[in-house]
């Protein structure tokens, strides 16, 4: 399991070293900010889906340690999204005019949806550890439910 982890770790955070080696090496597109954009966006839904693979994978492939890789890949998901939703504040609307990105999230469906799945993945993020649920009691597992919401919500924000 230790080994497993360490290849999850660096298949989920390797990506973001070629990320910088291409900005820092000018290795993008014309439009830089809409690489760095789509690619963090994409993570972010490519790690959604292999933490909703996990529980399939544990039960039918009879590997029920798998389990103790699902809450890392969701963090590291939320990591990723966190990072599409900091490049587009930074890069598209610049750091000084936050104002508008309120009014972008109100005015544009596809930004809402991507709010509204990044909200609910920092719900998730911040009730992930064991404290959180013992906090929680019965209602952890309904709040952590919400991936199902959000495997829905952000493929939309993609399209």
């Amino acid at each position: 399991m230790f080994w497993l982890k360490i290849v999850l770790h660096a298949a989920a955070g390797l990506p973001l070293l070629w990320l910088l080696y291409a900005i820092q090496q000018g290795a993008l597109s014309a439009d830089p900010a809409k690489d760095i954009q789509h690619f963090t966006g994409r993570m972010a839904l490519k790690l959604l889906l292999a933490t909703l693979m996990v529980t399939p994978l544990a039960r039918y492939g009879k590997q029920p340690l798998l389990i103790r890789c699902r809450r890392m890949l969701g963090l590291w998901c939320f990591a990723w999204a966190t990072l599409h939703l900091t490049s587009y504040a930074l890069l598209e609307l610049g750091l000084a005019n936050l104002a508008l990105l309120g009014q972008e999230l109100i005015n544009s469906p596809y930004l809402t949806l991507g709010a509204l799945s990044w909200l609910l993945l920092l719900a998730l993020a911040i009730t992930s550890f064991q404290a959180a649920q013992r906090a929680l009691g019965s209602n952890w597992q309904c709040l952590h439910n919400l991936i199902y919401v959000i495997a829905v919500l952000a493929p939309i924000h993609y399209l």
